[in-house]
């Protein structure tokens, strides 16, 4: 059973992890760029009026708006990282205590897979409901 939980630590939660903090790292770098882009914009056209570069600041900061609100990244990049500290956590206790295969490890790790899993389909579910409310 340890196998397996360094599996699902090394293979699927630890590098979830990084790629949900690459995502947001990415996102947040967009949004910073597309806000900058619009306020040096707005200064142009505070400059230079022109009624189509006036339209462009409000494309930019929708859109800068938008990537600020694909949070969801960073709510799966700690739930991620979240699963695979406690799952690090198990396999010191069971190591400490020298339990192999024991039952009580066994429900604890698939506590906290569920957990986890749990969170998502609250996420997915609130998603959905604000979606369908607009």
């Amino acid at each position: 059973m340890a196998i397996r939980v360094r599996g699902q630590i090394d293979d699927y939660y630890s590098p979830g992890a990084r790629r949900m903090g690459m995502r947001c790292t990415l996102l947040k770098r967009g949004e910073t760029a597309l806000a900058t882009i619009a306020a040096v914009l707005a200064a142009v056209v505070g400059i230079f009026p022109s009624e189509a570069l006036a339209a462009w600041i409000a494309v930019l900061t929708t859109l800068a708006a938008a990537l600020a609100a694909a949070g969801r990244y960073e709510y799966q990049q700690i739930e991620f990282m979240r699963t695979a500290d406690e799952l690090e956590r198990l396999l010191a206790w069971q190591a400490s205590t020298g339990a192999s295969g024991d039952d009580e490890f066994v429900a604890a790790c698939e506590r906290v897979i569920s957990i986890q899993n749990e969170g998502w389909m609250a996420a997915l579910t609130t998603e959905d409901e604000s979606r369908d409310r607009s």
